[in-house]
């Protein structure tokens, strides 16, 4: 799945969003093209199984055009409105499973690219993933509260801002950061604790 490193002008995005909702599903499709691997990498760096990770992005564009029409352009942003759709689809996804996979097991089936989990980010994420493997990465990611693996996600890999994350979260920007200050603190002291070099600073 091939990462689209820019995002779509306003105009161009308000455009595909309308016709997808008189129902051109070509515009979707190109939607579709533009959002699809932010919301596979989040997906994946939350299950770590690429072929749930893979099931679950496309029931969340399923869910996308059947509800599309519902959606208020200007009133979230798009992206946003795609993470929480994708989000509550994880949570059905814990629920249905019911079973308990160990994190070694979830490492193991993990075969994401190291160059897709930093291909749309900057800051902590490419430092890390430029510093260690995708393993490492994971394991620190999984020591997280899911508010704390959410908001690194999406700050650091797909660059979202504090507003757009607190609009996909349903919480204000000023909470979103203040997980993220907590997040990165316990990332850094969990990576450290296993590697000598410290890790790089970032700005917020």
């Amino acid at each position: 799945m091939a990462d689209t490193l820019e995002k779509p002008r306003p105009e161009r995005e308000k455009n595909l969003i309308e016709g997808a909702q008189n129902g051109v599903a070509e515009d979707f499709g190109t939607l579709y093209d533009l959002f699809a691997p932010r919301i596979y990498r989040f997906i994946f760096l939350k299950l770590g199984a690429v072929s749930d990770a893979e099931d679950l992005t496309h029931e969340v564009f399923l869910a996308a055009w059947r509800t599309i029409k519902g959606y208020r352009i200007g009133s979230t942003p798009f992206t946003s409105w795609l993470y929480r759709i994708a989000s509550n689809r994880i949570i059905d996804w814990y629920r249905t499973q019911k079973k308990n996979v160990s994190l070694d097991e979830i490492i193991a089936g993990g075969s994401l690219p190291v160059e897709l989990v930093s291909a749309g980010g900057s800051g902590l994420m490419k430092a890390l993933t430029h510093k260690f493997e995708l393993q490492a990465i994971m394991r620190a990611l999984k020591s997280l509260s899911d508010d704390q693996q959410d908001v690194i996600i999406m700050r650091y890999v797909d660059d979202l801002t504090p507003e757009e994350t607190g609009e996909a979260m349903g919480k204000t920007a000023g909470a979103v950061r203040l997980i993220q200050h907590r997040a990165i603190k316990q990332l850094k002291k969990m990576i450290e604790e296993n590697h000598e070099q410290p890790i790089p600073r970032t700005t917020a």
